[in-house]
């Protein structure tokens, strides 16, 4: 068996789209990751167990999750351990080495100049097998499949709607808003624009309009199928469920100068995904109207056939 270890959001996804890469998908698994509605919608095909989180920085959260691994790994026949981040990877991993297990950990593609923090501590943990999406050259990493590599870019097949459907996701991290995006958004969207705003932790105005909480990730696709442009937040999740879905997303990098995250890796992954024309990268001041109109009239079209791990 094998554990498979995620928080929720952008690093689940990633886990879940490369694990026909990183081993057989087939093969028994046991899926670690929050109690969030992604969590739960796992838990409906998968066995999954609950961490602890938020484990962002929080040295809590990293002991009752390394109590939670030593549990799992006593109780369970585990011979590996694959996490895609973010800090709940380090002590599922550190304690998998230790054991002599195989230990793997693949960096999340919003990284595209280095490791994380979690990353930069298990490059220094003896048997932990790291990976980069991105060719970052840098000692004890090798480069791997990118989640990224099997899209493309092409002009829309047919045009969108007059009166444009318009999702606004800001994702569901805890104690991180992001309330510039969701003024600039109010100042440029037209009268005839149909709203749905996903904010999450953000706190918007009482006359923002049509809002959803949390969603599973079925339904959150869902929405997203039904949606003309998609404008996020620059998180891996975000992306990834737009360009599966044909979509060109418009992705607004979090600063972490205005509090919105604990650094700014957005920025880079916004920047590297508009160089390759899979999205628009956008600050926030540089957003504008006409934005909206060439995200609807692009897609993405996805490779068939199977990539291989390492490259």
């Amino acid at each position: 068996m094998q554990l498979l270890v995620a928080s929720a959001g952008g690093h689940l996804t990633q886990l879940r789209r490369l694990r026909p890469w990183l081993d057989s998908a087939d093969a028994v698994a046991l899926w670690v990751t929050y109690d969030s509605s992604q969590g739960r919608a796992l838990q409906r095909d998968h066995e999954v167990v609950f961490g602890h989180g938020p484990s962002t920085r929080n040295v809590r959260a990293a002991v009752h999750n390394h109590r939670l691994a030593t549990q799992l790994l006593d109780s369970r026949n585990c011979d590996r351990v694959v996490s895609t981040g973010a800090g709940i990877a380090v002590p599922f991993l550190v304690e998998a080495a230790r054991r002599g297990l195989d230990a793997v950990y693949v960096e999340s593609a919003t990284r595209t100049h280095g490791p994380s923090l979690s990353g930069r501590i298990l490059e220094h943990v003896p048997g932990v097998a790291c990976y980069s999406q991105w060719p970052w050259h840098r000692r004890r990493w090798g480069a791997g499949l990118c989640v990224f590599d099997v899209f493309s870019p092409q002009p829309a097949a047919s045009s969108r709607h007059d009166e444009r459907q318009i999702l606004v996701t800001l994702g569901t991290h805890r104690g991180y808003g992001f309330r510039r995006l969701v003024d600039q958004v109010m100042r440029l969207v037209k009268p005839t624009d149909r709203v749905v705003w996903q904010t999450g932790p953000t706190p918007a105005p009482g006359h923002i309009g049509h809002q959803v909480g949390p969603l599973g990730p079925a339904e959150f696709a869902r929405l997203v199928e039904r949606s003309d442009v998609i404008i996020g937040h620059a998180g891996i999740g975000t992306a990834l469920t737009a360009m599966e879905r044909g979509k060109l997303p418009i992705l607004v990098p979090r600063r972490r100068a205005h509090g919105e995250h604990v650094d700014d890796h957005q920025v880079s992954l916004a920047r590297f995904l508009d160089d390759r024309r899979l999205a628009l990268g956008r600050e926030v001041e540089a957003l504008t109207e006409a934005d909206f109109d060439t995200a609807a009239h692009h897609e993405i079209v996805r490779a068939t056939g199977s990539l291989p791990l390492t490259r």
